[in-house]
């Protein structure tokens, strides 16, 4: 669905908070914060998400999820959206000990960037499901239109949350983080 730079340049700046969050763990490890793995932890997931974005693995999920649930339209037709809402909830349940305990402008501005991107990328594609039926009846060409539109939207509501996750490990890693030699 996404065009192919964008796809790209989702998956480099996927990989760049990667990159960041393994610099935060081992700078966390080197000056002995007990919340080191929980930073090789974020890179992992966003090292997965990278390569999702890629490979396109959660397209494969549509038609099992489709058929699993007997999903024949609504919001929840391109129904990857369940895995991932599923997984979200897990991984937020696992980090949530180490969010809490980030200092609070990191916190407040991971969690809202996260909320974002995740907006970007799953409730784009809910509604997107939900008004393909209201799209098809408005003809081709006002389909396609509205299409472009709701896509722009996602792609640039992703892109940001995207952009203030690096923003706010950088500048996390900047306040929060003394030199250590090798980081």
């Amino acid at each position: 669905k996404a065009s192919s730079s964008a796809q790209c340049r989702n998956v480099v700046m996927l990989l760049c908070i990667a990159l960041i969050a393994v610099h935060i763990a081992v700078a966390a490890r080197a000056t002995g914060s007990r919340w080191w793995r929980y930073w090789y932890g974020v890179a992992a997931v966003f090292t997965v998400a990278s390569i999702d974005e890629q490979v396109q693995i959660h397209e494969a999920l549509v038609v099992p999820m489709q058929r699993l649930f007997g999903i024949t339209t609504g919001p929840l037709l391109l129904a990857w959206v369940i895995p991932a809402l599923a997984l979200a909830a897990i991984i937020s349940l696992v980090f949530l000990r180490f969010v809490v305990a980030l200092p609070a402008r990191t916190r407040l501005w991971f969690i809202a960037s996260i909320g974002l991107w995740l907006v970007g990328a799953v409730a784009f594609e809910m509604i997107d499901s939900a008004t393909f039926e209201l799209l098809q009846s408005l003809g081709p060409e006002a389909e396609r239109q509205w299409k472009e539109i709701l896509y722009a939207f996602e792609e640039a509501i992703e892109m940001l949350g995207i952009m203030m996750i690096v923003s706010t490990l950088l500048v996390h890693a900047r306040d929060e983080l003394p030199d250590v030699a090798g980081t």
